[in-house]
């Protein structure tokens, strides 16, 4: 079961300049209860909008081993790709943009009972050659000390 909560996290803007604020004291970071509580939720979002600021950041500074660290290893974000091809797409992908920015608001966060974590928002992608705003909607598994990627779509 998941819960899913709309907070004062919606109105929350993740751009690459944006400062961080702490939310929680680094000792409860990784002790945030349980799913079903809406404290849980503000618990957790410090560490997410620290990971998903370091993502963009790869990003725009199109720094594909950066940014290819903040996936699960050996999986592909995407259902109907290989992790080889993906990676493949994203090389191509990054070094045919000269500059590439990318901001994210926040949409909610679910927590699973397991600590994986679902995150949606609106995602404004800019770059020299192409434009796009989507709603995007990650899968964040924890892997060792710090959430990764582990499944990534585009939702409506």
């Amino acid at each position: 079961m998941w819960f899913r909560a709309m907070s004062s996290l919606a109105t929350i803007l993740f751009v690459i300049t944006m400062p961080m604020t702490s939310l929680t004291s680094l000792a409860e970071e990784y002790h945030c209860g349980a799913a079903d509580d809406p404290i849980a939720v503000q618990c957790y979002s410090r560490e997410v909008k620290e990971f998903l600021q370091s993502w963009v950041v790869a990003w725009g500074d199109k720094d594909v081993d950066a940014y290819i660290q903040h996936y699960v290893p050996l999986d592909s974000p995407r259902i109907a790709m290989s992790r080889d091809e993906w990676e493949a797409d994203l090389q191509r992908l990054l070094k045919q943009s000269q500059e590439i920015v990318v901001t994210l608001e926040l949409d909610s966060l679910g927590i699973g009972r397991n600590g994986d974590l679902d995150v949606i928002f609106v995602q404004n992608y800019r770059s020299d050659n192409y434009t796009d705003v989507v709603k995007k909607q990650l899968f964040l598994k924890r892997d060792g000390g710090s959430y990764k990627i582990q499944r990534e779509m585009i939702v409506d």
